[in-house]
């Protein structure tokens, strides 16, 4: 101004806050269950405040929480190690080191006599001169749906995961006719009543019009960060595991073989 001071109204102040808080301390556990870990911390400080904290296992984000100094996380499996890490964030989401890390051994699970509920119907929404696609409706479980047995002429030949809700069966006969029902089976081996039971022939040659890729779906879960896929001739999947290195074999109905450990086979 013409006495010297600022201009108020042409004043602007840039703030660029590049600091991250320091990591939270004393990661602990305060108990557990068989399908859940409570955890508490101490807070970390930061130059312009902490806003939150970010929960992992294994280097898999699990849940967020505000400025709160404990959580407990739900939906883990019975009788299972747990590697639990915090990390704190600030507003400007500058986020801090990894805490101390804690394992923690989730309780066994309790007697479970409860078998899933029946699948809902089950269908085909297509076939090949030596495959058949099958689709169902999924089960539900008072603890966790694991697998899908998928029978065929009265035979257990594939199973899918306790997500999947579709499934091919490979390696058929084209021109001969195949019977196909599914059941659910949960952690204790208790088994669904059988879906109602349908009659499929492959056929030579694909479905006419412009291809339908159809919905995504659910291949495998419970994968801890997978970090690579290669497919195989046979349709078939190839995929590693980030952390744990482990490589792994995916079938197109679903099904997970353990193949090898980064740095030598098994």
């Amino acid at each position: 101004t013409a006495n010297g001071g600022p201009n108020a109204d042409k004043l602007t102040v840039n703030s660029t806050d590049n600091e991250p808080p320091t990591p939270p301390s004393n990661l602990r556990s305060t108990g557990h269950t068989s399908s859940s870990t409570s955890l508490a911390w101490d807070a970390a400080t930061d130059n312009n405040g902490v806003v939150g904290y970010e929960i992992y296992q294994h280097g898999q984000h699990m849940k967020s929480v505000g400025n709160v100094l404990a959580a407990t996380v739900d939906g883990l499996d019975s009788d299972t190690d747990y590697d639990w890490t915090v990390f704190a964030r600030d507003a400007a989401n500058n986020v801090s080191q990894a805490s101390n890390n804690v394992v923690v051994h989730t309780d066994p699970a309790p007697p479970d006599t409860e078998k899933p509920s029946t699948p809902g119907t089950l269908s085909s929404p297509g076939n090949t001169a030596t495959t058949v696609d099958l689709r169902w409706g999924a089960s539900t479980d008072n603890v966790k749906v694991t697998a899908y047995d998928i029978f065929t002429d009265g035979v257990q030949s594939e199973s899918a995961d306790g997500t999947a809700t579709t499934a091919t069966v490979a390696g058929l006969t084209t021109g001969q006719t195949y019977r196909f029902k599914v059941r659910a089976r949960d952690k204790a081996n208790n088994v669904s009543d059988f879906s109602n039971e349908i009659s499929v022939t492959p056929t030579a040659g694909g479905p006419a019009g412009v291809p339908n890729p159809g919905t995504v779906s659910t291949l495998a879960s419970g994968v801890d960060v997978a970090w690579g896929v290669v497919f195989l001739p046979d349709g078939s999947a190839l995929f590693s595991e980030r952390n744990t290195f482990n490589i792994y074999r995916l079938t197109k109905s679903e099904r997970r073989r353990w193949l090898a450990r980064a740095g030598g086979f098994g």
